[in-house]
């Protein structure tokens, strides 16, 4: 664990131990026990002391050879003091006080009777033979009113080595030995707890008298003071208990000592396992068990489309064997017991079962059972030579008769310990499972029958009950008394007298009983027989898998099929819609596509107009400005222009040719120097006027080209205009044809084109798209087509493979939940074929006979081992004796009695020396009813823990009041899921269990662990209330019907008012009631086959008193065990039930805070009536509320009942 878990679970072990430290077992009452001839006194003084009291002597001798032992001795007695008796109602004011805590009025609490504070075993002589025995209580009381307030309560420090309780016991036997009151034979642990000085005064001079009253009263004066707290009222001084007991019992010092019943039979324990929790020393079931907290990861196996328990329940993770039975185990039975093999079969841990009423959990556990079993005959095949599995030898001081063999390792660790808060519910367990009943009619297996028939013989029967069971399969041990009972068969025999009349059936010994001939098949041939049987289970189960797989396969190529067909059958009607969808946007895009033609095409025509008209304008514009005429006239006077001057160019340019012609030469320029000069000047001249020619010509050639050009312009112009007139004729002609005026200018919206333009290319883009889309969807179906032909093939093979296999349609459909509604499917057993069930029973019955033949094949070493046991429970031999501890002589007897039972008050004597994990399976049942502390002893010893119970049957009964549980719980520092008022064992172990469901609303919302669902108990009347009130509808309807018309009618409610109450109790419902049992006994008997036809339940107490005189008056005696209150009645069951309601109505509440507070009493009530129910009560009282309002709307009222029908005949 780690640490905040271990401060956790240290802190629950504290409030634990407060709890039972505070709840002491009852001193006996005063008067005779027929039970067991015990006779017990109050002494007032010292002349009533047994031992010198003359009318007790003459009593007692009267009866001292009338003993429930052995006949071959003379009988004494022995006496248990019990002192200074503490009156419980007292001391629960003092513990409500010093808690703070204020009584409930309404509650049915009532404290137990008086508690002694010391016991002491005394010879018949009246001195002590025993170690006292010393009550926690006083000393938690103490602790208690010695802590401060806000300071965490210590509730450790009474028990253990050295502790207070060791301190106390030396000081009291230190003042016996003073006083003298010791008994010279006293019991070896009398002799140990005196010093070295003392055992050797004791063995030679010790003088002895007989103890008083007074040394009594100093003894207790002596433990008060030690302890720090003293009482303030003594009831009883003393009281005595004597008991018969054989002489040779007395003489041995193996009496009983029934004082260690002072305290709880937990507390011990409960302080060994919180030492184990401090040093680490557990293992994973107890550590998942003290956790108390919801796991994080949950699998609510109710959950919508969950698959747990699909999967769970798969051929392969069922275990090989199970018991013989005619009928399987229905769905939820086969997953929580696969689970189990699963999660525990090969490790540790724990797993919770809920089992609501009538849903099968002892079927559950007998196949739980059997796969321990083959599990272990597995192993045991393995040995060519059982005699090989005992090879170490068991050291044991002071032994003397032959070697004691230890039990090979490998077959260890698979012990059954069937355990439970209820006795009945153990006991019903272990007596049911070796009942020749508990097999079908044909089957014929024998395991030790004789054995098991001698061990179920009738208490001092000379003869076995021959037939009466199988085999010696389990044990109903626990108490001394129990385990000494089935240890006489565990005897060697002894000699017989020959002159003896011998019964045809007696009574058979193991050792008789293995010396047998044909007890048991030779070893080789069991191995054999159990290892074909193995392979056949094996092949059976695979191919159940196969069959398994191939439907896995079949239904996934019928959803890939149904997938690969719709995909087909979409995808062809994709493709009409899409055809269709493409046509539609043909159609749109034609549309669109004239509109934006149209539209376009007014634009174009308008915009050419207007173009037209306007270039129209400006030629018209241009031509007006400058008219053709007059650049023709501009061209011809310029062309008349540049002849002139053309011509004067021509005269300039023969001008200046002639001047240069003449230009004087040389000697004339040097004769006349100034015609040289007048020559120049006129050159001169000459270049000029030609130069002036020249740029008249080209002036005027370039006006001339100029107007040329704008004679061509205007030309040009003239034919555009002639142009532009037909091209504006024909615009507004076109125009005229689009419906616009066609000599108006038009202002045509650009948006509207371009909207139209827009809607063209969106549906062109549509259309695209859409084509494609259908060319994909054609290839899509394509394959689609190409793929149901191939799964089509498939599935055809595979349903050809299955019908070779002979798997019908139903079989599938059953085995898969195919069709079926939820309580069809529960209803239903998965994959049951009847050659691999009967091959799984097969197995189970070949483990039992290689149990068989192993047993005698080894018994020449197996016997010492048991002998040696034996020798342990007598007493004969300690714990102490036995090198390496007692386990390895329990191994031994599991390997011969498979299971064996004990109630958790037993558990730590009977487990006493077993350490972590050394119980192989611990199987606890009716774990709702018990407190988390009962079980953890038991868990912590256990390496695999299977938690079965109902949380929302009978909780468990605290002794402490309700009130004082919180403050105590907040004063040790516990967390509240420890609280046994909140949480029994069943609620812790589904805390630790991932795996379940969640059942109820806001707070009373429960996570149970993986619930059985089918109900077989309960006609529909009963089941449906339980099932509406408690379980949210979760159980399933599995009764079969009966129409019977007898008792006392339908089920009914009989509507008595309550005028009248003596508190919870109403005189006219009880006088009712009785009278109804008077006729229906008159009628039907009380019982049929020992079991009771009626039962007669009630929520009250002052009810229940009423209902004791009543019914006596009425059927006598008889009535032992027919009525009593809901707390009484949990695991029985019987035909008729009548539930007498009472309550007061004075005080409503008693109703509401008690009856209706939560749905468990009223779910125990009903469930136990199979055939009818019949509620005597008020009904306006009791309709209104919280859960009976069910009951009430599931009943037809009535005001008078009558009997009726024929004899009873049991269904």
């Amino acid at each position: 664990m780690k640490q905040e878990a271990t401060t956790a679970a240290l802190n629950a072990a504290n409030f634990w131990m407060g709890i039972e430290c505070l709840s002491p077992n009852a001193a006996p009452k005063t008067g005779k026990d027929a039970a067991t001839n015990a006779i017990t006194y109050d002494i007032k003084c010292e002349t009533e002391m047994p031992w010198l009291d003359l009318e007790k002597i003459n009593l007692l001798s009267a009866h001292e050879n009338k003993t429930t032992g052995s006949t071959d001795f003379n009988n004494t007695w022995r006496f248990t003091a019990y002192c200074s008796l503490l009156s419980m109602p007292i001391v629960i004011e003092e513990i409500r006080a010093h808690l703070g805590a204020v009584p409930n009025a309404l509650s049915e609490y009532r404290p137990g009777n008086p508690a002694a504070t010391l016991g002491m075993s005394l010879d018949r002589r009246g001195m002590v033979v025993d170690v006292p025995f010393i009550s926690s209580m006083p000393w938690a009381i103490g602790q208690l009113s010695n802590t401060p307030k806000n300071t965490k309560i210590d509730f450790t420090g009474f028990f253990g080595l050295n502790a207070l309780q060791d301190k106390l016991t030396s000081a009291i036997v230190d003042l016996l030995f003073r006083r003298g009151v010791l008994a010279k034979d006293g019991s070896p642990a009398l002799i140990d707890a005196l010093s070295a000085e003392m055992q050797e005064q004791i063995a030679a001079d010790y003088t002895q008298r007989t103890i008083t009253l007074q040394d009594i009263n100093d003894v207790c004066a002596l433990v008060f003071e030690m302890i720090g707290w003293h009482p303030t009222e003594i009831i009883s001084a003393l009281r005595i208990q004597a008991k018969p007991v054989s002489v040779k019992v007395d003489q041995s010092g193996n009496a009983s000592n029934d004082t260690d019943l002072l305290n709880s039979f937990y507390v011990e324990d409960i302080h060994l396992v919180a030492n184990a929790i401090e040093r680490g020393d557990t293992g994973a079931a107890l550590n998942d068990y003290m956790t108390a907290q919801l796991p994080d990861e949950r699998v609510d196996i109710r959950a919508p489309h969950d698959q747990t328990v699909t999967q769970g329940v798969v051929p392969r993770k069922m275990p090989l064997g199970c018991w013989p039975s005619q009928h399987p185990l229905v769905l939820a039975q086969q997953f929580a017991v696969n689970t189990i093999h699963q999660k525990l079969g090969t490790g540790s841990g724990i797993f919770s079962v809920n089992g609501p009423p009538g849903t099968g959990k002892t079927t559950l556990l007998r196949d739980v059972m059997a796969s321990i079993i083959v599990d272990r005959a597995s192993t045991m095949a393995t040995y060519d030579d059982p005699l090989s599995a005992f090879h170490t030898e068991i050291k044991i001081e002071g032994w003397k008769h032959g070697k004691v063999w230890a039990v090979d390792p490998q077959l260890c660790g698979k012990s059954i310990v069937v355990t439970s808060a209820n006795n009945g519910a153990v006991e019903n367990i272990t007596k049911e499972l070796p009942a020749r009943k508990a097999l079908p009619a044909s089957s014929t297996l024998e395991y030790f029958s004789a054995l098991s028939d001698s061990i179920a013989a009738d208490f001092g029967a000379k003869e076995r009950k021959h037939g009466a069971t199988w085999g010696v399969f389990s044990a109903a041990l626990g108490s001394k008394s129990n385990r000494t009972a089935f240890f006489k068969h565990f005897s060697q025999p002894v000699g017989k007298n020959a002159a003896s009349t011998v019964p045809a059936h007696p009574l058979r010994t193991l050792w008789e009983v293995v010396a047998e001939e044909g007890v048991a098949l030779p070893w080789q041939e069991a191995k054999t027989a159990f290892e074909q049987a193995r392979q056949r289970v094996e092949q059976e189960q695979r191919h159940t898998q196969q069959i398994a797989d191939a439907i896995a396969t079949l239904h996934i190529i019928v959803t890939q099929l149904n997938a690969a067909q719709t995909t087909k059958i979409n995808c062809i009607q994709k493709q009409v819609q899409l055809t269709a969808k493409r046509d539609q946007q043909c159609v749109r895009l034609q549309d669109a596509k004239l509109a934006h033609q149209k539209l376009a095409r007014l634009h174009f025509v308008s915009q050419e107009r207007d173009k037209a008209a306007e270039q129209l304008q400006h030629i018209q514009t241009a031509l007006a400005a400058d008219p053709v005429d007059t650049a023709v006239s501009t061209v011809a006077m310029l062309e008349e222009s540049l002849h002139d001057v053309s011509e004067n160019l021509r005269r300039s340019e023969l001008l200046l040719h002639s001047h240069l012609q003449g230009k004087p030469g040389l000697f004339g320029r040097l004769l006349n120097w100034k015609l040289s000069a007048e020559w120049a000047k006129n050159l001169t001249l000459a270049q000029q006027d030609y130069k002036t020619c020249g740029d008249d010509v080209i002036r005027t050639r370039t006006g001339l080209k100029a107007a040329q050009r704008m004679v061509e312009q205007r030309q040009k112009l003239l034919a555009e205009r002639d142009e532009t007139q037909h091209k504006y004729a024909a615009a507004a002609n076109s125009c005229q044809n689009a419906g616009l005026d066609p000599f108006e200018k038009h202002r045509l919206d650009p948006a509207q084109l371009l909207l139209a333009k827009t809607q063209y290319q969106t549906a062109t883009d549509s259309l695209a798209h859409t084509q494609l889309e259908w060319e994909q969807h054609g290839q899509l179906t394509e394959t689609a087509k190409d793929k149901v032909g191939v799964l089509l093939q498939q599935e055809k093979r595979q349903r050809l493979l299955l019908q070779d296999w002979h798997i019908t349609d139903t079989m599938i459909s059953t085995w898969c939940g195919e069709g079926l509604s939820e309580d069809q499917l529960q209803l239903a057993s998965p994959w049951l074929r009847q050659e691999y069930f009967t091959a799984r029973q097969d197995l189970f019955c070949a483990a039992m006979n290689l149990h068989a033949s192993f047993i005698v094949a080894s018994w020449q070493k197996l016997k010492n081992t048991l002998l040696a046991l034996r020798f342990l429970n007598d007493g004969k031999i300690t714990a102490g004796n036995v090198d390496g501890g007692i386990v390895q002589l329990w191994e031994a007897l599991f390997l011969v009695v498979p299971v064996v039972s004990t109630t958790f008050a037993s558990f730590p004597r009977m487990f006493k020396g077993w350490g972590r994990e050394s119980i192989g399976w611990l199987l606890i049942d009716e774990a709702g009813q018990a407190t988390p502390q009962q079980a953890m002893g038991a868990i912590w010893r256990a390496r695999r823990a299977v938690v079965v119970g109902d949380p929302l049957q009978l909780e468990p009964i605290v002794t402490l009041p309700t009130e004082a549980l919180e403050p105590l719980r907040l004063r040790c520092g516990a967390r509240s899921a420890y609280n046994p008022n909140n949480s029994s064992a069943q609620v812790l172990a589904d805390m630790a269990n991932p795996i379940g469901t969640m059942l109820g609303t806001d707070d009373l919302q429960k996570w149970v662990g993986s619930p059985l669902r089918v109900h077989r108990r309960c006609l529909h009347t009963m089941f449906a209330v339980s099932n509406a009130i408690a379980y949210d509808g979760m159980m399933v309807y599995g009764t079969a019907k009966d129409e019977r018309d007898m008792w006392f009618g339908e089920s009914c409610w009989i509507n008595v008012p309550a005028r009248e109450a003596q508190g919870n109790c109403v005189p006219a419902q009880v006088e009712l009631a009785a009278n109804m049992i008077s006729d229906f006994v008159k009628q039907y008997g009380l019982k049929t086959n020992g079991e009771f036809n009626l039962y007669v339940i009630t929520p009250f107490r002052d009810t229940n008193a009423a209902l004791d005189k009543a019914l006596y008056s009425k059927i006598g005696g008889q009535k032992k065990g027919m009525h009593g209150t809901v707390h009484t009645f949990q695991g029985k069951e019987a035909d008729v039930v009548l539930i007498v309601l009472g309550g007061d109505p004075k005080k409503p509440g008693s109703i509401s805070s008690f009856a209706a507070a939560k749905p468990n009493l009223l779910n125990v009530a009903v469930t136990r009536a199979k055939k009818r129910i019949y509620v005597i009560g008020d009904h306006a009282q009791w309709a209104n509320h919280h859960y009976f309002d069910s009951l009430a709307a599931a009943l037809p009222v009535k005001s008078d009942i009558v009997l009726i029908g024929p004899e009873y005949v049991d269904a």
